[in-house]
């Protein structure tokens, strides 16, 4: 399957979670997703030139940079829309052809589905955790601020000390989730499929790309 033939494959069959996909089917298409990214993030670039007065205005003062970066989430999707549209996006098309990947290999998608979930599931709480972890340092910040040099420690205090712990340890068993679903989903995505056709059906190696494109319908 080439470049092109997955992009378009993997679109039209962005709800099918039944058939076979080869590995080039979900390789070229992480490939596509990865430039599509770039891409992105250069027009959320440019477009943030042209706001960068507004965002000034936003962070002027240590209170106003504390209540937008860590009190408002919206901030980062006023800013980065286009990232986030196209990472949200393409969380289906590649949910789906990770099933299929599975199916190649005469496998149920359950377990790719579990996984991919879960990795998504703690991406979301670390980012909320991180928000709350960050607040916890607000007001030794502006205290600084305000006295022109070190002002009160959050670790001066044994309750708000023992809260940085759980948010630190929190926040590492969520980030070890992450790195242990990506590399078992990279171990099942590398994984070559059976031989012949199996009980997800026929071998997509040995289908044409006319084959696989009416697949796709």
């Amino acid at each position: 399957m080439t470049f092109g033939q997955a992009i378009s494959h993997n679109i039209r069959s962005m709800f099918r979670f039944s058939g076979r996909d080869p590995r080039s089917a979900f390789w070229w298409y992480v490939l596509f997703y990865f430039l599509g990214s770039i891409a992105a993030n250069t027009v959320d670039g440019m477009l943030l030139v042209f706001r960068a007065e507004a965002l000034l205005d936003m962070l002027e003062t240590p209170e106003a940079m504390f209540d937008v970066i860590f009190g408002d989430p919206w901030f980062y999707v006023s800013f980065f829309p286009v990232s986030l549209i196209w990472m949200l996006v393409n969380l289906v098309p590649l949910f789906s052809c990770g099933i299929r990947r599975r199916h190649d290999c005469d496998k149920s998608g359950v377990m790719f589905a579990v996984i991919y979930l879960a990795g998504l599931v703690a991406s979301v709480l670390g980012i909320a955790m991180m928000f709350q972890f960050m607040g916890i340092f607000q007001d030794f910040v502006l205290t600084s601020a305000e006295l022109g040099g070190p002002g009160l420690s959050p670790f001066d205090d044994d309750e708000t000390f023992a809260e940085v712990i759980r948010y630190t340890g929190i926040l590492s068993v969520l980030s070890l989730l992450q790195f242990v679903a990506g590399i078992v989903v990279l171990i099942m995505m590398c994984t070559k499929g059976t031989d012949g056709p199996n009980r997800y059906g026929e071998d997509p190696l040995m289908a044409s790309a006319t084959d696989i494109s009416n697949q796709s319908i």
